[in-house]
């Protein structure tokens, strides 16, 4: 007997939480007796072209017409390339393809609650830490789950009558670095007059500009709030433990098996 057999692609940006909504696929396929291939890299926008073109090869290493389905966890993939190649390769094997975490064209999609999740910490922000000043450090442009959390935070500011507007908006690769350059940019721009919160689309990005505030001296959150999102272990074990989302990613997973 031939069991059947589930390719997963997916990037390692954020370990633990990609290791919990695998646990869900894990146990769904256990239950079937179904095997699980998962093609892992750490591709991103921050390396140079020879670094990304080397992470990426693995994703070319699965021929589709051997497997029975497609699993992507498309919200970590860094790069719509990599997601849209998958899925045209899975319309040509004729298996079924599942995108997680946003929405995919010609693909079965599990997405997050990226808006409303964001929608309840900003309102939390405003109203019961009388934040008004934000400056926003986002994902790579475009990205949906970015783009839904940036909407969120507008979306609440509008009903408030608070300003949200585009130059407060600082879009990255989803790095640290990349985040704590931000911070130094508004620091060097605004001096002492820092905003009221840091909103960050992803938790490393957090700790990358809570570092950079500590360096110069602030307190947080008494001098200035940094929130993020994910619920990620690093976030958790951070001192002070980030502010931050957290969302069932096993339950994630068990829902893009099934």
């Amino acid at each position: 007997i031939v069991k059947r057999r589930i390719a997963i692609f997916a990037n390692a940006w954020s370990e633990k939480n990609l290791s919990d909504a695998l646990e869900g696929v894990k146990d769904e396929a256990q239950k079937r007796d179904i095997d699980l291939f998962v093609f892992l890299s750490h591709a991103a926008p921050g390396m140079n072209a020879n670094e990304q073109r080397e992470e990426k090869r693995i994703y070319q290493l699965p021929e589709f017409s051997e497997f029975d389905g497609l699993i992507v966890f498309s919200s970590t993939m860094n790069f719509d390339d990599l997601v849209d190649d998958a899925r045209d390769r899975a319309v040509v094997a004729g298996i079924p393809a599942v995108s997680v975490g946003s929405k995919v064209d010609g693909m079965v999609s599990v997405e997050m609650s990226n808006k409303e999740t964001m929608c309840e910490l900003v309102e939390h922000l405003v109203t019961c830490h009388g934040v008004k000043d934000v400056e926003f450090i986002a994902g790579p442009r475009g990205r949906s789950n970015s783009d839904l959390r940036i909407e969120a935070w507008q979306q609440v500011f509008a009903k408030h009558g608070l300003a949200a507007t585009d130059d407060r908006v600082h879009y990255t690769d989803w790095s640290a670095r990349e985040a704590a350059n931000v911070v130094e940019e508004v620091i060097a721009r605004r001096g002492d007059k820092l905003p009221d919160a840091f909103i960050c689309a992803n938790d490393y990005m957090a700790l990358g500009a809570s570092g950079v505030l500590g360096e110069y001296g602030y307190k947080i959150p008494e001098d200035v709030i940094v929130t993020g999102y994910d619920y990620t272990y690093d976030g958790q074990i951070f001192y002070p433990s980030l502010c931050t989302v957290g969302q069932n990613d096993y339950q994630v997973g068990k829902t893009a098996f099934n």
